[in-house]
C-alpha cells in the first residue's frame, strides 16, 4: 500500500490526530531542515513523522544517522520502518516520549514536531510541552510546523523562546514553521 494510501485510512480513522489532510510537501521539508545546523551533535527528533515525507528529507542531510522518530499510530510507524530501514522508529505517544527514548544515551538536541496542537486537548498539549521541555537540553531547539497560519501556537512554555517563522504556500494546506529554543538559563 502507497504511504498517501496508509495516510488516508488513518485521516478517515483518526482526523483529530492527523491533523492534516495530506501528507506534507518536499517544500515544507526543505524550507525546515534550514533550521537545523549541519553539524548538529545530538539525536534530532520528529513527533509526529505521518508517512516520512519530512523524515525522508533529514535522512538525506549530514545527521542522517541522528535522526529518531515517534508516530502513535502503529500502521504509519509499520509504513515509516519499511519505507525507511535505515530510521530509528518509536511507535507510542508524544506525551511519554522519554520513556519511548529510554534507551538512547545520545541527548536530543532538535525536536521537529507535526503534532496538530491546535486540535488536541489543552492537558495533551501541557504533557506534550513537559515532555519537550524535559528532553531538549539548554539551546535546544523546537521547530513546529503547523497548518494554522496566523494564530498563536499552544507551544506556550516558559523554557522556550521564540527564534523565527516562515509560511510555506507550496503544502497542502499551506504551512507555517516557527522556530523555539529552550533558554540557557532558566
Amino acid at each position: 500500500m502507497t504511504g498517501f494510501m496508509v495516510f488516508l485510512r488513518e485521516v478517515i480513522s483518526h482526523p483529530a490526530q492527523m491533523g492534516a489532510l495530506f501528507p506534507s510537501s518536499k517544500q515544507l521539508a526543505q524550507q525546515l531542515i534550514k533550521y537545523i545546523p549541519a553539524d548538529i551533535p545530538g539525536l534530532i527528533l520528529e513527533l509526529g513523522a505521518g508517512t516520512g515525507a519530512i523524515t525522508e528529507i533529514l535522512l538525506k542531510q549530514s545527521y542522517a544517522k541522528q535522526v529518531v522518530a515517534i508516530e502513535s499510530s502503529a500502521k504509519l510507524a509499520q509504513h515509516l520502518q519499511k519505507r525507511l530501514p535505515q530510521l530509528k522508529v518509536r511507535q507510542g505517544d508524544a506525551q511519554t516520549a522519554s520513556q519511548l527514548l529510554k534507551g538512547d544515551k545520545t541527548p536530543i538536541q532538535v525536536i521537529i514536531s507535526g503534532l496538530p496542537l491546535h486540535a488536541l486537548p489543552p492537558e495533551t498539549v501541557r504533557c506534550i510541552n513537559q515532555e519537550i521541555e524535559r528532553l531538549l537540553p539548554p539551546n535546544g531547539i523546537l521547530i513546529q510546523y503547523t497548518y494554522n497560519l496566523w494564530g498563536q501556537l499552544r507551544v506556550i512554555s516558559p523554557a522556550l523562546h521564540y527564534i523565527n517563522h516562515r509560511r510555506v504556500w507550496r503544502n497542502l494546506p499551506p504551512a507555517r514553521i516557527v522556530v523555539f529554543q529552550k533558554k540557557a538559563h532558566p
